[in-house]
């Protein structure tokens, strides 16, 4: 079975955490910051830096065979996402090669769903770097925000209305059209 596996800032607020779990919790308690139980096809994974990554790609892809999309819940700015002790940009980004390549699916989606991630040219070099790494394998699609996000406890991800969700879509090979 192909998951959707959801990587967050484990160091956020307890009202941001609890808008993350809406989107993969089945169960979460905001007075317990506690989620017992995710939907039956997610997971969850809670990073401190950009190095953990790959080792939850891992461990989630080595128990459940495949991952269909890569969601990050984190902070972001034009051409990164954030995580307390170091993040991805264009330049790092490619350490996640090789697990993806194992791991992802042919045809899989990747979400950053940070503040600002995909704005300007920043926002389309990271998203390049992401479709000839992460994707190059399978080709697939990468979502993103070119403004602000914020998380509201129960009801998930939300974006203000003048935001654009930002687009690449990823050829197998790499070869990556950005759409913002």
């Amino acid at each position: 079975m192909a998951v959707k596996l959801y990587l967050y800032d484990w160091q956020d607020n307890m009202e941001r955490q609890a808008g993350y779990a809406a989107e993969y919790c089945a169960d979460y308690s905001f007075w317990a910051k506690h989620c017992a139980r995710t939907n039956p096809d997610t997971r969850a994974e809670a990073i401190a830096n950009a190095n953990q990554v790959g080792p939850a790609i891992d461990k989630i892809g080595r128990q459940d065979m495949s991952i269909s999309h890569l969601i990050f819940l984190t902070h972001g700015a034009p051409g990164y996402v954030h995580f307390p002790g170091g993040g991805f940009n264009h330049k790092n980004i490619g350490m996640l090669h090789t697990v993806c390549e194992e791991y992802l699916i042919y045809g899989a989606q990747v979400e950053f769903w940070g503040c600002n991630v995909g704005e300007g040219t920043a926002g389309a070099t990271f998203l390049q770097a992401v479709g000839a790494s992460v994707l190059k394998h399978g080709g697939g699609t990468i979502f993103c925000s070119d403004s602000v996000t914020f998380s509201f406890p129960y009801a998930g991800q939300r974006f203000p209305v003048w935001t654009n969700i930002v687009r690449a879509n990823v050829l197998p090979g790499g070869a990556t059209t950005v759409q913002q």
